[in-house]
């Protein structure tokens, strides 16, 4: 099982963070109906939290910086070792 990212915590951390940017519902180019909620990107962050920390409450920054890549890199800090991850973007908005 993961380790929780709160620095010295040793419980089993089955909960994860991760950040979706979610498309309106509507229609797709080609005219076929589209969902509300489906995602052009939702990378898995790697960070996970024990039920505890899960639940305590968070003050959360979130940074936006353009890139040309058509990559998605996040960065999760707790106070110990950041966690890096960088996932493609596989879909058009």
């Amino acid at each position: 099982m993961a380790q929780c990212l709160i620095p010295g915590c040793n419980n089993p951390a089955p909960y994860y963070l991760g950040v979706r940017l979610r498309r309106p519902a509507g229609r797709h180019a080609s005219g076929r109906r589209r969902p509300s909620g489906t995602a052009i990107w939702a990378p898995n962050c790697d960070a996970n939290l024990c039920a505890v920390h899960a639940s305590q409450g968070y003050k959360i920054e979130i940074t936006l910086t353009p890139l040309a890549t058509r990559q998605i890199t996040t960065e999760t800090d707790a106070g110990g070792t950041p966690i890096v991850k960088t996932t493609s973007i596989n879909h058009y908005p």
